[in-house]
């Protein structure tokens, strides 16, 4: 919410921070589980507001015929996590303690922090306008500000409205975007199963050792890197194709939802192939590649359905991002939580096959929404959005 009316810089420097001191503590106090738990949340909400904020940056500065391609790259550095975070904590834990992971945590957010405050300008809109404030600018912000300074007002972007929880369940409300969340939330949090049961299917069913079992995650980290570059350049490419046959004015950000349906039918079947690998032991190639399926097929509905939050809002851009994010995170902790049980009462087969089916139903309510209602679900956004003088259309940067 801070984001809107004081801008983005400073939400940026100031979650860094909080990032910072979590990690500083994490690394000093004594070991002890309620500070660990306490600590590890400060830690999350620190790192989280910061994706939020990078997809609000990217609506920011990038025009709508490239936006999936700029989600893909923006998505590059969260996808990253998966492959580079087992190797440098497992690293660091064999060669001094558990503590310098947070030590190594604290020292790499210290060094983006400054690059934030001494090289991130403002971007939104309603404060700078089209960025022509910093064109004679040097690329260091010397002397640094906490907030940048507001631009004359015939030359700033359309004020946001006023963030409210009540206005985030309205955003809920609307069909699109609700269905895109839950989707993403049900696939997401399919796609944590497989990241909690991995070293029970590898170390148990295979007999990998501990460090086999972390190169094995690499496998799904690579998967969504190249399924999100990929995804990323197809929607831009259709929605190129479509520009060109209907015209720009008639293509809505509702026909980006037309290609979540290919990463979701990959991710399904990579589910199902995994539960029936492992329940029957085949090669452990083939249940690493129903890994890259899941997470090829994720990282490419996830491209589809963030270019479209940011473009179906685009003044609530980093709110809407925000909203998928709300609902996957808890999502992803309750299939934490039950996932195990599951596996022992139904089999790694019949667990994986109906986390598949229920990602299938996915597909369905989106085949309802393109097909049936979201032209007239379009339009009556936009009319609404001139009626109340909010045109949910992103600016194109000079």
């Amino acid at each position: 919410m801070y984001t809107y009316w004081k801008g983005r810089r400073p939400l940026y420097i100031i979650s860094i921070l909080i990032y910072i001191l979590a990690n500083v503590l994490l690394a000093a106090v004594p070991a002890n589980y309620g500070a660990l738990i306490v600590l590890r949340v400060v830690q999350a909400f620190g790192s989280s507001a910061v994706v939020s904020l990078g997809a609000g940056t990217v609506a920011d500065i990038i025009e709508p015929k490239k936006r999936a391609r700029a989600m893909s790259y923006f998505l590059f550095g969260p996808q990253c996590g998966p492959i580079l975070g087992p190797v440098i904590g497992g690293a660091l834990v064999d060669k001094t303690s558990w503590r310098w992971i947070f030590g190594f945590l604290a020292i790499s957010g210290a060094t983006l922090w400054l690059v934030l405050v001494f090289a991130l300008p403002e971007t939104l809109r309603a404060r700078v306008g089209n960025g022509s404030v910093y064109t004679d600018k040097s690329w260091l912000l010397l002397p640094p500000k906490l907030s940048s300074d507001l631009v004359p007002e015939s030359e700033r972007g359309p004020p946001p409205p006023k963030p409210t929880l009540k206005g985030y369940w309205k955003l809920f409300q609307y069909p699109p975007i609700g269905i895109t969340c839950m989707n993403t939330a049900i696939l997401y949090s399919s796609y944590f199963c497989i990241a909690i049961q991995l070293p029970s299917a590898l170390g148990d069913v295979y007999h990998w050792s501990s460090s086999e079992v972390g190169a094995g995650y690499a496998v799904v980290g690579v998967a969504m890197v190249i399924g999100s570059i990929c995804g990323g350049r197809f929607s831009d490419w259709r929605r190129k194709q479509s520009v060109q046959m209907h015209g720009e004015s008639n293509i809505h950000p509702e026909a980006r939802l037309n290609d979540q349906i290919w990463g979701l039918f990959l991710a399904s079947a990579g589910l199902i192939m995994f539960g029936f690998f492992v329940e029957h032991a085949l090669h452990p190639a083939a249940t690493l590649i129903s890994t890259f399926i899941v997470g090829f097929g994720m990282s490419w509905m996830f491209v589809a359905s963030n270019a479209f939050l940011t473009l179906c809002l685009a003044q609530q851009a980093a709110g809407a991002f925000a909203l998928g994010n709300m609902l996957r995170s808890p999502a992803a902790a309750v299939a934490a939580a039950i996932i195990t049980p599951l596996v022992q009462k139904m089999g790694w087969g019949y667990c994986f096959l109906s986390l598949g089916l229920l990602n299938l139903l996915g597909i369905g309510s989106m085949l309802i929404v393109l097909r049936t209602q979201s032209t007239r679900w379009a339009k009556a956004r936009l009319a609404k959005g001139a009626q109340t003088g909010h045109q949910n259309t992103s600016p194109k940067p000079n």
